[in-house]
């Protein structure tokens, strides 16, 4: 992708359109429409649409921008600082220390310096063997169309206990929780005791020397790492009908996520970045299950009048096309804790390619999720809950 040092903008990125009988339908039109109209080729990367409703209530800025220029955590920082210059135009903002060019940069020049993670990653991929799901993504055949989806959520009355008390009762994080209700229902769902999983972060977090991590700056830093996870005590069928199995397993994907080197920023490096290494990992197999858990979200009430500047209850709306490139992954999980006065409820997405996976075993995957989250909840009220070897410097 070349784009000129100084592309001609024609236009302006901020329309106004009248909201109409729906405040939904219009989001959903306008939406796609935003969408339509980028174009990085000549720098068109933004669109914003004020949508106002008839009948006087508070409208709508809709915010369309291209994934190559934000992440979710860009979102955390552009809302705080729209909201502070539509408050008060002449006050500074906070600095932003290191831009994306430099942190890109050092991620290129720093690469090479990854190489003794070489033998931890390729350990984590293992040797060549069977496909998980029978067959090799074709990306002939297994095109973005052919990318299923299902959108469940997970209720107030589940989501909190899993997020809040197993996490205080295990002292880790809503990942682990999350994470291991994912490994051990997939387990029990393919009736294996190895998952090889590909673990999506916001890889701002990761040491590069004399670089500031990009904390407040605005851009797309996503991370992408394997992890493999063993059921080692008992099978799935087992654990997950065991509270204090089911506690155990935690604490060692706790212990083993808490292994990984910088939080995984140096699997990209040498698998894109070194071309001695990536011809290693290339020869290893590669992750087929995906796994990305987004944090946490402040959102309204839907019947309630949504607070400034914060995520609007009907986002839900806004049109999203499919993604433009190949299908890799035969399984992905993304999920989203919605964070409401109300409670918190886990809002869970499901993709998976048709071909390979059908509808009804994702349905089942589902359930197994949700049973392991309940088995985990069990957990923290047994004798298996407690600390680990890292909470004690160990």
């Amino acid at each position: 992708l070349h784009v000129p040092e100084g592309p001609a903008l024609d236009d302006n990125a901020l329309s106004v359109v009248q909201a109409g009988a729906s405040l939904t339908d219009a989001i959903a039109s306008a939406s796609r429409t935003a969408v339509g109209e980028l174009d990085p080729h000549t720098g068109r990367m933004l669109r914003a649409v004020l949508i106002q409703p008839e009948d006087g209530e508070p409208g709508r800025l809709l915010l369309i921008a291209h994934h190559l220029v934000v992440d979710a955590v860009s979102w955390r920082i552009l809302l705080p600082d729209l909201a502070q210059l539509c408050a008060d135009p002449d006050a500074p903002l906070p600095p932003v220390e290191t831009s994306f060019r430099t942190w890109s940069r050092a991620l290129t020049g720093n690469a090479t310096d990854r190489r003794s993670e070489l033998p931890y990653w390729s350990e984590v991929l293992g040797e060549p063997g069977p496909a998980p799901y029978g067959r090799e993504p074709d990306p002939a055949t297994d095109t973005p169309d052919t990318v299923h989806r299902l959108i469940t959520t997970v209720p107030v009355d589940l989501a909190e206990p899993a997020l809040n008390e197993v996490t205080a009762a295990f002292h880790c994080t809503e990942q682990d929780v999350l994470l291991t209700a994912f490994v051990l229902a997939h387990s029990r769902w393919r009736s294996q005791s190895s998952t090889l999983v590909l673990l999506e972060g916001h890889g701002r977090d990761g040491v590069l020397p004399e670089v500031a991590a990009p904390a407040r700056t605005v851009g797309w830093f996503t991370s992408q790492y394997p992890f493999r996870a063993r059921l080692t005590e008992a099978d799935a069928d087992t654990t997950i009908a065991d509270p204090n199995r089911a506690g155990r397993l935690l604490k060692q994907i706790k212990e083993q996520l808490r292994a990984v080197p910088d939080h995984g920023i140096g699997y990209g490096q040498l698998r894109h970045l070194d071309t001695a290494s990536e011809a290693v990992l290339a020869a290893r197999p590669e992750p087929r299950t995906g796994f990305n858990y987004l944090g946490r979200y402040d959102i309204g009430e839907t019947d309630a009048a949504p607070e400034p500047w914060t995520p609007s209850p009907e986002s839900a709306a806004v049109w999203r096309p499919a993604p433009a490139l190949g299908v890799h992954t035969a399984v992905d999980l993304d999920i989203t804790a919605l964070r409401r006065p109300s409670g918190t409820e886990l809002s869970v997405s499901w993709h998976h390619a048709g071909r390979l996976v059908s509808d009804e075993e994702i349905a089942v995957l589902d359930r197994w999720w949700r049973t392991a989250l309940e088995t985990l909840v069990a957990a923290a009220r047994t004798q298996a809950a407690g600390h680990t070897p890292s909470d004690l410097g160990l």
